[in-house]
This record gives structure tokens, sequence and C-alpha cells, in this order.
């Protein structure tokens, strides 16, 4: 991380694993299966990957702006930052996607 000051257990990885549980008991109340009773495993990531979209930009979670001002901002890389302000550049956002998704 490259701030030396940032306790990465709290601001990071504690927030994270709460998303995730979030996220976790989002799932779980929903029931993602044909008429069957079975659930195709394409149609359950397809579900799980929109239900991921959707969870997250109801928490908040969206890209920084377009213009270089904005996507070169530090604070848009830096994982505590994103945690923090709910914005960053698509490579930190994927990052904050697939543990969350997990």
């Amino acid at each position: 991380h490259a701030d030396p000051m940032v306790d990465v257990e709290v601001e990071v990885l504690e927030p994270l694993a709460q998303l995730g549980k979030a996220f976790s008991n989002h799932v779980a109340s929903h029931v993602f299966a044909d008429e069957e009773g079975q659930e195709p495993e394409a149609l359950r990531l397809h579900t799980l990957a929109a239900s991921l979209c959707a969870f997250m930009a109801k928490e908040g979670f969206s890209g920084c702006g377009r213009s270089s001002s904005d996507y070169y901002r530090p604070e848009n890389s830096l994982m505590n930052r994103v945690i923090e302000t709910r914005t960053g550049i698509p490579i930190t956002l994927s990052l904050v996607y697939i543990v969350v998704g997990q």
C-alpha cells in the first residue's frame, strides 16, 4: 500500500469483509432456479454478476470522472480511499467487486 500510515486491516480488509457479508446476505435472500427447481450454472453466474453490480451501485460505488484530472487523482487508485469514497478507477473497483463477490 502506498501510505504506511494506513491500517490495512481496519481500513481495507474489514470493510471489504463487511461488504462481502452483506452481499452474501443479499444473495441468500433470492432464489436463482428455473421452474423445476434447478439452477443452471450459466444462469446462476449471470444472475450473481448482475446482483453484484446492482448491490455495489446501491452501496454507492461508481467510477471516477472521465477527465484526466479526475482519473489520475491518486485517491482513485488507493484501496482505502476507494472504499471510503466509493469512487475509483476501473481496475481498483474491479478488485473491490471481486473480493466482495467471493
